[in-house]
């Protein structure tokens, strides 16, 4: 009998759902995928390797983290934040200044609890602990940090001036307020003068207002006049502008404005100062943005806090009385518990993720947020983890703080105007031994070319989900190293993603911390091809024996790629090895094994269960492969030679269907175990197993 299987677009599943052969996606599913992903095409390939970009050193390595900064595909860096300083990844290795590595000082001490969220060429930084920073890049390697300085910063005028009428009826006193305005449109605070008991202000008698200002007009090109509805009221309304441009009589320069009665314009108030983060307590664990305003949430002091820019000034707290509506927001969200804001995203509105939910903030009929239109509503009770989300297509992939799940929330059209429901799906529903247990501690979405987000597990693992909504595909699949996986992080380059990693390595009997870059896929050039871990390339004009340069690898075994022939075996010493045969382009690194494990021979139809199975072949149908090993499982492998590829004695990559008999081991469920252990590309594109049952 045969059974085939045509992709594989389900990935690992765990042993709980092996015997749901009723289910659609079965035929699609692996028992084990190590060391390999699923393309959304179907096939699984064995993972690219990683290259070694350089060592880290310092205290409390075991909190360094990866955090990616992209202006742009061109311009994107990888920030390696250690406690209390910084360094920077450009171009695959760290920026120097002369024979150092730059290194910015920072005020963190624990990379690992920092919110960041980006705006063009700056990072805003927040931990619950420090000030709000504001990281800066002027050029590659010219980086600076900073508080968020949220004051109102235009120096207000110095004086004014009132000169009014002393005789006339109705006697009245009048309250004014003048705030300079600054060639980017940004306000001072107010100054402020009564007239005392005057007569009433008609279009003959007015009051003239003399502004007087140290600053030029080129700084301060105009001057806002606002008056009270009282002498003593103390909330002002707009009633005109002053250009700084008038000669006073001693000859200063300002600003002159003539009040005629004009009846002030409520809604247009002078703004307010406001810095909600001086004190201790007071520093927000969490930053976003969004609608053009930096939003910030929770503190130690208000946990279920929200506090908004103004509209359209992202350094600005400011408020007004009356309020408007591009004024700075500060709520507090009611809820039945009290938990802090982890996370804020954007994406078909402002939500907000907390240990207990998921809530949205609703901004009212016109959708726009103000202070007037600030609402609040749980969504969903799934409860986030303290780990970034990331945002996948149209999708937020979050982990779970309770029950290591993987949620999926989705935006739904509910009308014309506004994506306004979220759905949420549990993505790791027929995958949770991989997550079940362990924690998720960080993840990064890899959207080209194969749309995989990456998972850092806190046992130093990686499971990797290929998420392609468009193609309803989602599929689990595990990866693991020599060493220990801590941090990860993505980027784009030119037209596809790169991604990072910190490993801690044992080499020799001491630990050391790496960061490597995995390589982009080449399965068409054999001598281009590096499907080794840590590892380091060679490229020589005259072949060579002796390759130095791996002191990182000092003492431990590596795997060799050298003009498209494997040599396995070698250990550093020195910081080189030597080869067995010369060559010019030389691979070298740390070596990694593809596993995968088939699904239980089961069919919906006729019932398998009960019977032994024997399995006596594989017909493996492969693309662009070397190197390939089957056994049923439990049984002996045997490894498909590269005669059986045809063209004997080539070293090429092969493409087409093999087959591989195989010494059966009679069990219950037939599944059939491939592996790949050389450095060099495998993809299996469809297996079918031949097998006799009892």
């Amino acid at each position: 009998m045969r059974m085939t299987q045509r992709n594989f677009t389900a990935g690992e599943v765990s042993d709980e759902v092996s015997q749901r052969a009723d289910l659609d996606w079965y035929n699609s599913a692996l028992l084990k995928c190590e060391n390999a992903y699923i393309r959304s095409q179907g096939g699984v390939y064995n993972r690219e390797g990683t290259y070694f970009t350089g060592e880290i050193t310092g205290p409390d390595l075991q909190n360094v983290r990866l955090i990616p900064f992209s202006f742009n595909k061109i311009e994107s860096f990888i920030l390696v934040f250690h406690k209390n300083k910084m360094e920077v990844i450009a171009n695959d290795s760290f920026i120097k200044i002369g024979n150092n590595r730059f290194s910015l000082p920072h005020p963190f001490d624990n990379p690992k609890t920092i919110s960041y969220s980006p705006f063009g060429d700056t990072l805003t930084l927040t931990d619950g602990k420090q000030i709000p920073q504001l990281l800066s890049r002027d050029s590659s390697n010219v980086w600076s940090i900073s508080p968020l300085d949220f004051s109102i910063r235009v120096d207000k005028p110095s004086s004014i001036d009132l000169v009014y009428p002393l005789v006339g009826p109705n006697r009245k006193g009048y309250a004014y307020a003048v705030t300079a305005v600054d060639n980017q449109g940004r306000e001072s605070l107010e100054i402020s003068a009564r007239t005392g008991n005057v007569p009433a202000l008609s279009t003959i008698l007015p009051v003239d207002i003399h502004i007087k200002s140290v600053h030029t007009k080129a700084d301060i090109p105009t001057f806002n006049v606002y008056k009270a509805l009282s002498e003593f009221a103390n909330v002002y309304g707009f009633i005109g502008s002053a250009t700084n441009d008038h000669t006073f009589g001693d000859g200063t320069v300002g600003g002159y404005f003539q009040d005629f009665n004009y009846a002030p314009d409520m809604s247009l108030s002078p703004p307010i100062d406001n810095y909600p983060f001086n004190n201790a307590g007071d520093r927000p664990y969490a930053c976003g943005f969004y609608q053009q305003r930096r939003i910030f949430a929770s503190t130690d002091n208000n946990p279920q806090g929200v506090y908004c820019t103004e509209a359209g000034d992202i350094e600005s707290m400011r408020s007004s009385k009356p309020s408007q509506a591009t004024d700075a927001i500060q709520q507090t969200i009611v809820s039945g518990t009290v938990n802090i804001f982890r996370n804020i995203i954007d994406l078909g509105g402002l939500l907000l993720l907390s240990a207990e939910g998921e809530i949205r903030i609703t901004e009212g009929q016109d959708f726009v947020l103000t202070p007037q239109t600030f609402g609040s509503r749980q969504v969903s009770a799934y409860g986030s983890s303290s780990t970034r989300p990331v945002i996948a297509d149209q999708s937020i992939i979050m982990t779970q703080e309770q029950g290591g799940r993987l949620i999926a929330f989705e935006t739904i059209q509910q009308s014309i105007d506004r994506t306004d429901n979220l759905v949420a799906s549990d993505l790791s529903i027929r995958s949770k031994h991989l997550i079940e247990g362990k924690n998720i501690v960080q993840m990064s979405y890899a959207k080209e070319p194969y749309k995989i987000i990456w998972c850092v597990l806190d046992d130093g693992t990686v499971i990797g989900l290929t998420y392609d909504k468009e193609n309803k595909v989602w599929a689990f699949h595990r990866h693991t190293t020599d060493g220990y996986i801590q941090s990860v992080a993505s980027i784009p380059r030119n037209n596809i993603t790169t991604t990072y990693y910190v490993v801690r390595r044992r080499i020799g009997t001491a630990d050391r911390y790496f960061v490597e870059r995995q390589v982009a896929r080449e399965d068409k050039d054999i001598n281009n091809c590096f499907y080794v871990d840590c590892g380091l390339s060679f490229n020589g004009t005259t072949p060579v024996d002796n390759i130095s340069g791996l002191s990182h690898l000092e003492s431990e075994t590596v795997t060799v790629l050298a003009d498209g022939n494997v040599e396995k075996g070698h250990v550093v010493s020195g910081g080189a090895i030597k080869l067995r045969n010369k060559a010019k382009v030389v691979h070298v690194g740390l070596p990694y094994e593809t596993t995968l494990r088939s699904m239980p021979i089961a069919s919906i139809n006729s019932t398998l269960k009960g019977r032994k199975k024997a399995v006596n072949a594989v017909h493996l149908e492969l693309y662009r492969t070397r190197g390939v090993m089957a056994a049923q499982t439990g049984g002996k492998f045997t490894t498909l030679k590269p005669s059986k590829y045809s063209d004997i004695g080539s070293a090429a990559l092969k493409t087409g269907e093999f087959t591989l008999k195989i010494a059966n081991n009679r069990n219950e469920t037939g599944t059939v175990d491939i592996k790949h252990d050389y450095p060099l590309p495998f993809c299996l594109l469809s297996l079918t197993t031949e097998f006799d049952n009892e």
